[in-house]
């Protein structure tokens, strides 16, 4: 009788052994987290941290509508009353402009030269990238003048030097000049990924010459 829970115990566990032997690797992947992403989707990404920076009613990262008086609040009445320092806002506003969206297009336009593109799409999708971060970088001026930007963005420099707001924007105008120039109309772009203007590079030629107006407002203040 003691044969038999010794035959049942090893069939089990040769079963056990055989529904084990399949592809881990496959099963332990997580599909919600890739470590592997596509050029567009770091595009979008970096475009909707933008948007959702710049429009949040969240006062932990957003109190210039309040400082503007564009809105109030009747409970919490430090930002209202102009009160930087009850809250890490700045701190979420720096370090989310380089840390998300700078970052997020600066890996995007690595990776778009080995993926399939025509000559013409691909300077677009650069040119329209240099564009974003070219407004990025003149937020970022626009709020705290003095920031890392010839050094930025290197991950390999933890301390990088902190740049003149009037030297940053001179060489913003630069960059925009450049990217307005790689820019063709009639090519394609981002399609669908570009959550601003779904791809139409007409509307970044706009974009681009308002972006002058705007820097060069900034630079004759």
């Amino acid at each position: 009788m003691m044969k038999y829970p010794y035959f049942y115990g090893m069939l089990m566990l040769t079963l056990l052994l055989a529904g084990c032997a399949g592809d881990f690797e496959k099963i332990n992947t997580d599909q919600k987290n890739p470590s592997l992403v596509s050029a567009a989707s770091l595009f979008t990404s970096g475009q909707k941290y933008l948007a959702d920076q710049v429009n949040t009613a969240s006062s932990r990262r957003n109190v210039f509508k309040m400082y503007a008086q564009y809105w109030t609040q009747t409970t919490y009445l430090l930002a209202p009353n102009y009160d930087l320092t009850y809250q890490p806002v700045t701190r979420n506003i720096f370090s989310g402009y380089y840390s998300q969206a700078l970052r997020d297009w600066q890996q995007c336009a690595r990776l778009l030269p080995d993926e399939p593109n025509e000559p013409a799409a691909l300077k677009n999708k650069l040119a329209i990238i240099e564009l974003l971060t070219v407004y990025a970088f003149q937020q970022l001026v626009d709020l705290f003048g003095m920031v890392p930007y010839s050094d930025a963005m290197n991950i390999d420099n933890l301390y990088p030097k902190y740049d003149r707001g009037d030297a940053i924007y001179k060489d913003l105008l630069k960059r925009t000049d450049a990217a307005l120039s790689n820019l063709t109309a009639d090519a394609k772009s981002f399609g669908a990924a570009d959550l601003f203007y779904g791809g139409k590079v007409g509307a970044w030629v706009k974009f681009g010459h308002t972006l002058k107006v705007k820097l060069g407002i900034s630079m004759a203040d």
